[in-house]
């Protein structure tokens, strides 16, 4: 089979060091106003005057960061069998 020509040779990768880190002040400054924001969210939910679908995104914006998100199922069965998920951790891999 030809390879494409975003192909990448065996241990050559487009992002060798992954994903860019946040910038650390910017995370800071965004925390500030964590405690402003989620005052905001419980404003707009417990506001009979907004709209519904604004109350229903604030509900759920709160307990997606009270609670995390619900998880979700994967069914693996049907024609080609039961689903198999198989985690390796490869060497230096520690820490990703």
């Amino acid at each position: 089979m030809a390879r494409s020509s975003t192909s990448f040779g065996a241990g050559n990768n487009a992002n060798p060091k992954g994903r860019p880190k946040l910038v650390h002040e910017v995370r800071q400054l965004a925390q500030a106003h964590v405690a402003d924001c989620i005052a905001g969210l419980a404003k707009i939910a417990n506001d009979p005057k907004e709209p519904t679908a604004a109350r229903v995104a604030a509900y759920n914006a709160i307990l997606d960061r009270a609670v995390g998100k619900p998880t979700q199922a994967i069914e693996g069965t049907g024609d080609a069998g039961a689903l198999v998920v198989q985690l390796i951790r490869f060497a230096g891999s520690e820490g990703r």
